[in-house]
């Protein structure tokens, strides 16, 4: 299936594919719907460091697992732990924290101070609704949290009974008229949590579950490379959506896994009515010259926090002299990419794919730390030269 449009792209087309976020959710929604119970795990940021937080790993009673919290030892651990609240009379919560103590880093991927939390999600009524409002308002680009309470008053049991809330709308998700989000006091930790984290609010504890909606790449052209890079980027956690303007690339044949795939009459206004933000890669791969900065110039006019071309030095040195003529400040130029991708001297298209996608994943792990606040990421000269590749012999700029 794929979508023919003219010049005006509808936001619906925004929610066609499943990326993996959905795909988890829709695991557990469909699972509940059923009648079966699952277990989840997820990484927490105890120690601000935390380099997996916000992974996570479910469990069926028939073994199979989804999802990840980084392997090795501690995942290990982790399900048999998973394992173990099947047997149980009643849902639980549980956190096993990892020291690090004895064991190498590199058979402790998640760092020193990991904590996973480990939920029994029993198939009632209450979950079933839950986690159905929570896919709906993914697809729908909301980025949403779960507050479980973990402990309640003394004396009395805390229940687990799950709520869910906006991050990025000021009324309350999922909430009906008589019966408004219950902890006001948590308003102001939710305004800002990235991360999971367990909270604790006077003689109350709360475990902060976000469902952040993955960060976009917006992928013009649809030939070889592309097809590359969108699969490696959907594999990496991101909404790919693809936009040609020849319906025998730009198809659901060519781009099983995206998000969407878009052919259009042409690639005059082709980011006219979407929700293009600060947290949307442009990668414009197409096949002409004149495309190419006829779409530059449309990425510089959103709010794009990323775009890049496919090229040489040569052709980015053509086109930033082009733009300059046209207006556009140096602050406008350094937010081009060109060439695209890591300097791992890519030949095939999906050599290409990867450092293309590598320099993605860079980028946005360094916004998820900015994020986290917690401690300032120091950029070493190699990375810098690897993240903006230039010519032998000329400068280093660091990444806006």
């Amino acid at each position: 299936m794929f979508i023919s449009v003219g010049r005006f792209i509808l936001e619906h087309t925004l929610t066609l594919g499943m990326n993996t976020m959905d795909k988890l959710t829709s695991i557990i929604c469909e699972s509940l719907e059923q009648g079966e119970d699952v277990v989840m795990a997820t990484i927490v940021d105890s120690s601000g460091k935390t380099r997996l937080a916000g992974a996570r790993m479910l469990l069926r009673r028939n073994g199979s697992t989804h999802g990840s919290i980084g392997g090795g030892f501690f995942e290990a651990e982790v399900q048999a732990a998973m394992a173990r609240l099947f047997a149980g009379d009643k849902p639980e919560i549980r956190t096993i924290r990892h020291s690090g103590e004895n064991v190498t880093s590199l058979h402790a991927p998640c760092g020193s101070g990991t904590a996973a939390v480990i939920e029994h999600l029993a198939a009632n009524r209450h979950n079933r609704k839950i986690f159905r409002q929570l896919l709906e308002a993914l697809q729908k680009n909301h980025t949403c949290c779960l507050v479980t309470p973990l402990a309640g008053e003394k004396g009395k049991e805390p229940g687990f009974t799950k709520k869910l809330r906006h991050c990025n709308e000021p009324l309350p998700a999922a909430d009906e008229p008589d019966n408004p989000f219950p902890y006001p006091a948590l308003k102001e930790k939710l305004a800002s949590v990235t991360v999971p984290v367990i909270e604790n609010i006077g003689n109350r504890e709360f475990f902060l579950n976000p469902w952040r909606v993955p960060e976009t790449v917006y992928l013009c052209g649809a030939g070889h490379v592309a097809q590359e890079v969108a699969e490696l980027a959907g594999k990496s956690g991101f909404r790919v959506i693809v936009m040609d303007d020849r319906e025998k690339y730009a198809n659901r044949d060519r781009f099983p896994s995206v998000q969407s795939v878009v052919a259009l009459e042409s690639f005059d206004n082709c980011f006219q009515g979407l929700a293009v933000n600060n947290d949307s890669y442009v990668i414009i791969a197409t096949r002409g010259h004149r495309c190419e900065n006829t779409l530059v110039k449309q990425a510089l006019k959103t709010r794009a926090g990323y775009i890049g071309l496919i090229g040489s030095l040569r052709k980015r040195n053509t086109l930033f002299a082009e733009l300059a003529v046209e207006g556009f400040s140096n602050d406008d130029l350094l937010r081009v990419y060109c060439p695209t991708g890591m300097s791992i001297l890519a030949e095939t298209p999906i050599e290409i794919a990867v450092s293309i996608v590598a320099q993605l994943v860079f980028i946005r792990a360094r916004k998820t730390h900015a994020r986290k606040k917690s401690f300032t990421l120091h950029v070493a000269t190699s990375y810098q030269q690897m993240c903006r590749p230039e010519a032998e012999g000329e400068g280093i700029r660091a990444i806006p």
